[in-house]
């Protein structure tokens, strides 16, 4: 269990920092709309992804120690998840910008993102990878879907 709950609650708390820097640099920005701030932001993603993996690399010995050769040969059908996954990253980051955009408190995004975002895993998941769903996990989807609308009945 250790193995995964760190790395889950540190990149929680790296991922909490996002809307707030992301609202700040919307209000401090010169642009007339969140597009521009979009392109720009996938394009700071991209350098600090590079970035990343060489200091990665370099933590864990080498990029070198990677076996290219297995790394090349994927299979078509992960090739296709990998497209559909950046695809629709990149759909959700200029959505949730926009989102950050026009919305008068960050709090409002990060719920309702959050909560949309569980409620679409623990769904899927169960549908496609046949996870079950229990009574916890009921409890837990009807107090985000409650939350949701509390939230969306007291912002106005």
């Amino acid at each position: 269990m250790g193995e995964y709950i760190f790395p889950l609650i540190f990149s929680s708390i790296i991922f909490g920092t996002a809307p707030i820097l992301d609202k700040l640099g919307l209000q401090s920005t010169k642009y007339k709309n969140s597009k521009e701030y979009y392109i720009y932001r996938m394009i700071g993603l991209g350098i600090s992804l590079i970035i990343t993996m060489l200091i990665y690399g370099s933590l864990n010995g080498s990029l070198n120690g990677v076996n290219y050769k297995n790394t090349l040969e994927f299979k078509r059908k992960t090739i296709a998840f990998l497209v559909i996954t950046s695809i629709l990253n990149a759909i959700g980051l200029m959505y949730y910008i926009k989102g950050i955009d026009k919305t008068p408190s960050t709090n409002i995004n990060v719920i309702l993102g959050t909560g949309i975002s569980l409620f679409t895993a623990i769904i899927l998941s169960y549908i496609f990878l046949n996870q079950p769903i229990n009574i916890k996990v009921k409890f837990s989807l009807s107090i985000i879907v409650i939350g949701i609308f509390l939230t969306l009945y007291f912002s106005n």
